[in-house]
């Protein structure tokens, strides 16, 4: 079961990765996450650890903090 937030996480991830020009299998190697995982967290099926989301933070040179935000925001646009 997803949620919105969960959902909209998953959206700023591939937000943030198409704008850094990431695929995501270059994603999954700069994050030592498996690219299947990745595409799993942008589709909002996986519930992320925190120890996921700051490689997923690392990976795109993103503070963790602005990647929350922008979730946050997506949820309130949706």
């Amino acid at each position: 079961m997803t949620g919105p937030m969960q959902e909209a996480f998953g959206l700023a991830v591939r937000q943030f990765r198409h704008a850094s020009g990431l695929s995501q299998a270059q994603l999954a190697e700069a994050s030592a996450l498996h690219e299947t995982y990745i595409s799993q967290v942008e589709h909002g099926r996986r519930n992320l650890t925190l120890r996921a989301m700051c490689q997923l933070s690392g990976a795109l040179s993103v503070p963790l903090s602005q990647l929350v935000a922008r979730a946050e925001d997506l949820t309130r646009t949706t």
